[in-house]
């Protein structure tokens, strides 16, 4: 469906590592059905949680991406290699921008170069205290790397 009538596919639990092939497959379709591939956007629907280190943000996280895991199982692993079997928690945290300002940069790139080109940024937050510091954190210390 998706090839037959959108202009852009926002995915979810695909990693940059996974975006290559998974826009060849996009194109591969859309050129079957007579569409142009490069009129075609290609996003993410992607998890963020922002900290001072890396490791903290992946020990606050966790919770919440354990709680992905489990409401998403079975829903993971559309693109892992051929005969491989996809861990779930493996895929969510692949797929999405938990870290340190310079981390969650980098790894924003990495989409980039993959092939992404829009995001659509679900926060991870405690409350609505902890989500305006988390759009704070993230208005300061990741997006003028982008300007």
């Amino acid at each position: 469906m998706i090839a037959d009538f959108a202009d852009g596919w926002l995915s979810f639990w695909v990693s940059p590592e996974q975006f290559p092939a998974a826009i060849a497959d996009m194109h591969r379709r859309l050129e079957t059905r007579g569409r142009d591939p490069e009129r075609f956007e290609v996003g993410s629907e992607i998890q963020i949680y922002l900290s001072d280190t890396t490791a903290q943000a992946r020990k606050e996280a966790l919770p919440t991406l354990r709680a992905f895991e489990e409401g998403y199982a079975g829903t993971t692993g559309g693109f892992a290699e051929e005969g491989d079997a996809a861990d779930a928690l493996d895929e969510v945290w692949n797929s999405s921008l938990i870290g340190s300002p310079d981390d969650v940069a980098a790894r924003i790139e990495e989409f980039v170069a993959a092939g992404c080109n829009f995001f659509e940024l679900k926060f991870v937050y405690r409350d609505l205290a902890h989500l305006e510091e988390q759009w704070r954190a993230f208005a300061t210390d990741v997006m003028p790397r982008f300007s």
